[in-house]
């Protein structure tokens, strides 16, 4: 008897386990009744292997309208700016994907890349809620949208999405 309660709880407690992952995973991928505006394609990218377009000379990340950095802009407003170089359309990765298979200069590298995506949206209602999604990103991304930081994931090969604030998406040139 003993034996037979201990198997019916086991059994319970695994069926209870494997439901709960299930139930979860659903809610991150329940895109199917919404509208959807993929990004996937060719996207521009700037390497920063010193990270010096995203730390101050504190090490500390710089503001959201620090002309300095890449999410702001790709391209120097000056000669004494930190940017050496802008994002140009001869060097593009393809999303999704990585970036060690699709170049040879990038078969070991393990630094920051910029990634950029210009694109235009616009709302059918004010009401709607705008969400930015990624399958995954393995380690870290920090995820700006017109000089608005809208927020960091850590974490391999996880989806995750951040809300787009109804001030920040524009019409055209996102």
């Amino acid at each position: 008897m003993q034996l037979l309660l201990k198997t019916l709880f086991s059994i319970a407690i695994l069926a209870f386990v494997i439901q709960v992952p299930l139930s979860a995973q659903e809610l991150l991928t329940n895109v199917h009744g919404r509208e959807t505006y993929s990004l996937n394609g060719e996207w521009q990218y700037i390497v920063d292997p010193y990270e010096t377009c995203f730390y101050n000379y504190r090490f500390k990340e710089k503001a959201e309208k620090d002309p300095e950095a890449y999410w702001n802009t790709d391209e120097p407003h000056d000669r004494s700016a930190l940017l050496e170089h802008g994002y140009d359309e001869r060097y593009t990765l393809n999303v999704p994907g990585d970036w060690n298979s699709q170049d040879p200069k990038f078969l070991y590298y393990e630094g920051t890349v910029w990634y950029k995506k210009s694109f235009d949206y616009k709302k059918k209602a004010d009401n709607n809620r705008l969400f930015l999604y990624f399958g995954a990103v393995n380690y870290k991304a920090d995820v700006y949208l017109n000089s608005k930081k809208l927020g960091s994931h850590k974490g391999g090969f996880t989806p995750f999405q951040f809300e787009i604030p109804d001030n920040v998406l524009k019409e055209k040139d996102n």
